[in-house]
């Protein structure tokens, strides 16, 4: 009786407790509080997609429905040789060098191999867009024509690391954790340039 009684007692007085405490209603706020703790983040649209095009899915079609999407297909692959290549033994046409407002581009980087310019007029492709290194300096710089407009741009250093320009005037974030430099080429003031 000893210690299985004691507990027993315990146990109705904890019961009786229970039973007689007061029934109280929730405040108002914690339903929305507790909605929103529970709310699921909306996931990036590149997050999405890939989702939605892991995901598997039964695909039906007829001949005659695909023809004019292979017709198209066809077209564009005719359309895409026929312009980039020229006939001279399946090299490539060079791009003529744009039209537009000389524009000179400069890094001062010690101990870099090879530096590249990088950005929105040149689809942030480097190939072109090697800067040339001034003798006895550490000066690396590049001129290139750009028509008006807002441009983000980079320097590509030794094909693998990339450096935003410390002399710009204003920055922009690129979306991957790298920081580019916005150039403002016109716009009828010559700062800008």
């Amino acid at each position: 009786m000893g210690d299985e009684q004691i507990r027993d007692d315990l146990l109705l007085r904890i019961e009786c407790g229970v039973r007689e405490m007061p029934s109280l209603d929730p405040p108002p706020s914690l339903l929305p509080f507790v909605m929103n703790a529970v709310r699921t983040k909306k996931m990036p649209w590149w997050y999405r997609f890939y989702r939605w095009a892991r995901a598997p899915r039964s695909i039906t079609f007829t001949p005659l429905r695909i023809a004019p999407i292979v017709g198209v297909l066809m077209g564009v692959f005719v359309l895409s040789i026929y312009t980039l290549f020229d006939g001279n033994g399946g090299r490539s046409t060079q791009v003529p060098p744009l039209d537009g407002i000389p524009v000179t581009l400069s890094l001062t980087l010690a101990g870099a191999q090879r530096v590249q310019v990088v950005g929105s007029f040149n689809d942030w492709n480097a190939q072109g867009y090697e800067m040339r290194k001034e003798e006895g300096k550490e000066l690396w710089t590049l001129s290139i024509n750009l028509p008006r407009g807002r441009y983000e741009y980079a320097f590509k250093v030794d094909d693998d690391k990339i450096v935003p320009d410390p002399r710009a005037g204003f920055y922009q974030d690129d979306g991957f954790g790298n920081r580019n430099a916005v150039l403002i080429v016109g716009n009828h003031h010559e700062e800008n340039i």
